[in-house]
């Protein structure tokens, strides 16, 4: 009579941890490629919200195709990012459509170190922090901000600096 080898229990034990442990593994490291590909996608989204903010006040583009533009308001908060053109009637009356926005993802703690307001006014593209009776306001001196995208729970971070001088982000 021949003898049939089979796998014993103790083996097949063995062989469904050592599968367990590298399913874990490789689930840890796919979960930390995604949080660093959601960190520069935000990154990236980010750069090309302020680009537009420029790109777009240097344009002049009619809102409602009626109004002009009065400025474009960048706002910066702690989980999202917006872009709204503002324009004014002869009569006063405001008019504003949001141009772009974005929110950061939360799935991975991803946020702006504190928020910002920006405004760039056409035709010239001119960039300010403070934005009163129709003129930027320059009096405190201010000619740069600072702000820093982060992942609260790795040490992934970018600086984007804005200047009154170019109006574009410098990233770090």
């Amino acid at each position: 009579m021949k003898h049939r080898s089979a796998f014993t229990l103790i083996e097949i034990l063995i062989v469904i941890i050592i599968t367990a442990v590298l399913t874990v593994g490789l689930a840890v490291s796919f979960s930390g490629g995604k949080a660093l590909a959601d960190f520069k996608a935000d990154k990236a989204e980010l750069t090309s919200l302020i680009q537009l903010a420029r790109n777009s006040s240097l344009s002049s583009v009619l809102i409602d195709d009626e109004y002009e533009t009065d400025h474009y308001l960048l706002e910066l908060s702690s989980s999202a990012a917006s872009l709204t053109a503002v324009g004014y009637e002869s009569d006063g009356t405001e008019h504003t459509v949001e141009l772009e926005s974005m929110t950061f993802n939360t799935d991975h703690n991803i946020e702006l170190d504190d928020s910002l307001t920006v405004y760039y006014i056409p035709p010239y593209g001119e960039v300010c922090f403070t934005y009163t009776g129709g003129a930027c306001d320059y009096s405190d001196g201010t000619t740069s901000e600072t702000r820093i995208l982060e992942r609260e729970d790795s040490d992934q971070t970018a600086t984007f600096t804005i200047t009154i001088y170019s109006g574009y982000p410098e990233v770090d």
